[in-house]
């Protein structure tokens, strides 16, 4: 194809994700017959690989704004956990998606501190706030929060309810909760991988830019701690890059 168009050359190279798999090719052509030297070598990893990283970041773009039309539409059609609650006798009925949300089994009897159990320390006093204004006033819930599951695994979910009031006065709510720990793990990421493209492109130093990858990597991950490791410039061993969550002892090791 290329010779039916005067081109005498065509150098192409696959363009992998971070996974490995191949998002498209890319080539570099010439009119007249040659091979690459080792400068075109460097230039075209160099392209490919910010090919790759454009490519992805879009395609999470695209995923994230995908996740956010199907979620706008389901909660028109289905909250994915629903719940009623009678302040004045305590009594709480979950859907069989709310325990699985909350991770509790279905032979608990559901009650508010079950919930608050599940709320991480530093965000429970907020959490009472809300609702004991809610419960005060009569007024809707409509907030997110995070869940601390007992793996360790920290949720995100949103709680949507509706109050009414009985001509007794009694207050009841009637609602649903969301998980949408996907949506944003999807949102840290495309804000994280924004952050540092930012940090490369003033040209932050390399430890900078390392150390901040770590971190997100560890953000991302959870309960995780990252370190990376450079070749020496002869090719012959590792050194420390970063790792700025692990020990001083463990790095000065290395």
């Amino acid at each position: 194809m290329a010779l039916a168009h005067g081109l005498q050359a065509c150098w192409s190279t696959p363009i992998f994700s971070s996974e490995g798999k191949v998002l498209g090719s890319f080539a570099v052509l010439s009119r007249e017959p040659r091979s690459p030297t080792p400068q075109h070598e460097k230039i075209i990893a160099q392209v490919t690989h910010l090919a790759a990283v454009a490519i992805e970041r879009k395609r999470t773009e695209q995923d994230l704004r995908r996740s956010e039309a199907y979620l706008a539409e389901a909660q028109g059609l289905s909250l994915t956990g629903s719940f009623g609650w009678n302040v004045s006798t305590g009594e709480i009925i979950w859907s069989k998606e709310t325990y699985c949300i909350l991770g509790y089994d279905r032979t608990e009897k559901p009650n508010m501190n079950l919930v608050l159990d599940r709320v991480p320390g530093e965000d429970r006093a907020l959490v009472q706030k809300i609702i004991d204004r809610a419960t005060r006033d009569g007024t809707d819930l409509d907030f997110g929060h995070r869940l601390l599951m007992p793996d360790g695994v920290v949720k995100h979910v949103h709680v949507v309810a509706r109050a009414t009031k009985a001509e007794s006065g009694a207050i009841e709510f009637v609602g649903a909760v969301m998980d949408v720990t996907e949506q944003k793990r999807a949102e840290a990421f495309v804000s994280g991988e924004k952050r540092l493209l930012e940090m490369i492109a003033r040209g932050s130093g390399l430890a900078s830019v390392l150390d901040a990858l770590c971190r997100f990597g560890e953000e991302m991950s959870g309960n995780v701690l990252i370190s990376i490791l450079l070749v020496s410039a002869d090719g012959k061993s590792l050194r420390h890059g970063a790792a700025p969550s692990l020990p001083k002892s463990y790095t000065e090791a290395i």
